[in-house]
Order: C-alpha cells, then sequence, then structure tokens
C-alpha cells in the first residue's frame, strides 16, 4: 500500500514539474522558482513509528513507515512542513517517541521544518523498557547474643518502572520463637528486637507495583554463656596479678586468642584493642553491630553504667584499672547507647582522660566507640528515627 502511494506521489511530482517547465519556456514562471528542494527524513533508533507529514502545495499530505527522501518543489513564499511523530508495535515490541534532530522547531512529537534548503532532519523511535522487578538483599545472617538489638542491612534495587509506580519495602518475620520489634519494617536497613533466643528467619520484601521480589536472613539469638563466671557486682577483684599482658588477673580474662577481655566483676566482654577511629553516635551504633572479634560477633555500643564500670578515677590518662590487659585506650571520650532523658538529641559519653561524664549531640559528636559483648545493648530510643534526623539522610 505504501509503496504504491509513494509511486503515485512520485508520478504527480514528475507532472508538476513538466507543467512548470512549460510555464517557464513561455516566459509565465521564474526559472528560479521550480528547483527542487530535498528533505531526508530518518530513522533511528530500536523501535518503531511512522511520521506523518502535512499538506505541502504540490505533494499533499503523506506518511512514512522507514528512511526516505521526499522531494519539493520550490515555492515563493517559503512553505513550511509539519511532521508528526507516532510510535507502533505492541506488548513487548510496543515502542515510544524519543526525539527529533533537524528540525526548525520542535513541540513534543511535532517536528517543524522550513523548506528553504535541502533538510535531513532525524526521528528516534525506542522500545519500551520492560517492567523488571526489584532485586532484593536481605543481607548476611547474623549471630547475637540475647537479649541484644540487630542492624538489618538490607539493599532494594528497583528500575523505576511502572511510570508512575510506587515501591513498598517491607521487613517481616518468617519464623521463629519469639515476637520481633522492627524499628521501622518499611525500611531496608532498621533495627530489630527479640522478645526470645533461637533461630529466626527474617524476610525483606520489595513491591514496585507491578513485580516483587524477597529475600530472607537468619538471625541466631544466643544466650550468653556465663557458666563459671561470678559477677562480683559488690567486690572489688585485684586487676594487678595478671601476667605481664595484663591478662587471667582475678578481675580480667583474656580469651579468643587474647582479642576480648571479660571483666570478672560485671560478665561483660570487652574489645581488647578498640578501634581507635572517631564517628558520630549512629555510626558507633552501627560499627559495633557489625562488630566481629576474635571470630565473635554480637557485640553493642554499651550503655553509660556499663561503659562507666571500666572506670579507675584512682588513675588518669587513661583512668583504667592499674594493671589492665586494654591496648590502645585513648585519654578521650567514648560513646555510651545511653540517651539524655533531657534532650534526646543527645547521648550520654565517658572520658577516660579524667573519668568524666558529660552528653554530646548525636549527630555533631565525633567520638571514640568501645564495644561490649553481654547485658544490656539498648536503652530502646528509636534508633531509625536518630537516622532519618541526621544531615544528609
Amino acid at each position: 500500500m505504501s509503496r504504491t502511494r509513494g509511486r503515485i506521489l512520485e508520478l504527480q511530482k514528475m507532472f508538476l514539474r513538466a507543467i512548470l517547465m512549460c510555464l517557464v519556456l513561455f516566459g509565465l514562471v521564474a526559472p528560479a522558482l521550480v528547483q527542487a528542494v530535498d528533505l531526508t527524513i530518518s530513522f533511528t533508533g530500536t523501535g518503531t513509528g511512522r511520521v506523518e507529514g502535512s499538506d505541502v502545495p504540490g505533494t499533499g499530505p503523506f506518511f512514512i513507515f522507514n528512511t526516505q527522501t521526499i522531494s519539493f518543489n520550490g515555492l515563493d513564499p517559503l512553505p513550511s512542513i509539519t511532521l508528526t511523530a507516532i510510535p507502533t508495535g505492541l506488548g513487548a515490541d510496543q515502542s515510544e517517541f524519543s526525539g527529533w534532530n533537524g528540525c526548525t522547531s520542535t513541540t513534543a512529537n511535532l517536528c517543524t521544518v522550513i523548506l528553504d534548503a535541502a533538510k535531513t532532519v532525524t526521528v528516534t523511535f525506542n522500545l519500551v523498557p520492560e517492567n523488571q522487578a526489584p532485586t532484593v538483599d536481605a543481607g548476611l545472617d547474623q549471630t547475637i547474643a540475647f537479649p541484644d538489638s540487630v542492624l538489618l542491612n538490607g539493599t532494594v534495587n528497583d528500575d523505576g518502572l511502572p511510570d508512575p509506580g510506587t515501591l513498598t519495602i517491607l521487613w517481616e518475620k518468617v519464623s521463629g520463637p519469639g515476637d520481633v520489634n522492627f524499628i521501622n519494617a518499611a525500611s531496608e536497613d532498621t533495627t530489630a528486637k527479640f522478645s526470645a533466643p533461637g533461630v529466626y528467619m527474617l524476610r525483606l520484601t520489595a513491591n514496585d507495583g507491578g513485580k516483587s521480589d524477597q529475600d530472607d536472613v537468619e538471625i541466631t539469638v544466643t544466650v550468653v554463656d556465663l557458666e563459671g563466671v561470678t559477677q562480683n557486682w559488690d567486690k572489688k577483684l585485684d586487676s594487678t596479678n595478671g601476667d605481664a599482658n595484663g591478662c587471667n588477673s582475678d578481675r580480667f580474662t583474656c580469651l579468643f586468642g587474647d582479642t576480648v577481655v571479660r571483666d570478672n566483676e560485671t560478665g561483660l566482654v570487652w574489645e581488647r584493642d578498640p578501634d581507635t577511629g572517631v564517628r558520630t553516635w549512629i555510626h558507633a551504633i552501627s560499627h559495633c553491630a557489625r562488630r566481629e572479634v576474635g571470630g565473635r560477633k554480637g557485640f553493642h555500643l554499651p550503655m553509660l553504667e556499663q561503659l562507666a564500670t571500666l572506670v579507675d578515677s584512682s588513675n588518669s590518662d587513661p583512668t583504667l584499672p592499674t594493671g589492665h590487659p586494654f591496648l590502645n585506650v585513648q585519654s578521650a571520650e567514648y560513646w555510651s547507647a545511653t540517651t539524655d532523658a533531657g534532650d534526646p538529641a543527645d547521648a550520654w559519653v565517658v572520658g577516660f582522660g579524667s573519668g568524666s561524664m558529660d552528653v554530646n549531640g548525636k549527630a555533631n559528636g565525633v567520638i571514640h566507640a568501645w564495644c561490649a559483648r553481654g547485658g544490656q545493648a539498648y536503652d530502646g530510643q528509636d534508633v531509625q528515627s536518630v537516622i532519618e534526623a541526621l544531615p544528609g539522610s
């Protein structure tokens, strides 16, 4: 059909040229007005479509589906032509208009060309992208000590389709012996707390309104084994009768290849060589939640009363018990997990230069973190709300 119509158009143009040449011979038309102007319409892209041309004197409207050159006879005044791009295809072959190039002016899918010289315009049609399901990664399996919280580090990626679309994220418990409390179940990164020890399967699901994906992560919540350990909160144990490294005194026992230290007064297990970097409060919580020392996880940022048990005010720089086995403890402030009751934007800190206790801004303070294992892990402040309140979050 299109080839037949094209042949008819060509014959019409030949007929018009013949008439115009006759008019020139008889002196009725100036020769400059019969020069032909070529317009080449080029198709590019992965998709398909057609171009419809507006009515031009001597040619009339037309439509084409692939690259073609159309000749127009010069007229005075110089005419213009409007081209309309219309995508075609269905289902997986559905196309969309992507743009014009070489036009005198454009509006949406319209291209206007002034026929004052040979011109080439390019129209681009591309296949409509197919919506792909979001990709979901619930993170690595973790083991923590009860009643610690766990920091869940999920990852969700989406292609932004369908358009418009709404991406929803949900954490939920699949199995486990107790209840799971998610601080924000609609965030890929969140904190979860468990009501009882055991093995839990948690699921992260993402749905873009058309397709969904999910991934599971296993969290093992263990009971800290304190068998044979006596917590001596009412006694002051000797820290000076250990070995040359300060290990294995009455108070301090080095474990896991001497990478951690158990305080026999409290039963708490501490990093022997805490990281010397500095970080904000929420990053300190994250740092300890991810920490693995001596092949063990389950560490947390300590509460104020836990961190304070290491202070010996009779010493300074640092204020640690005489004969202690710890390495690289700075004479500086260390974060606790305890929120200031008077201002939730602040948290308590312990200064191991003088043994002082003070508060510092969670978002702006940048100080040290010393991670512990066992005991109460957190004071229940909404970690997710703190993260969202931080600048740039």
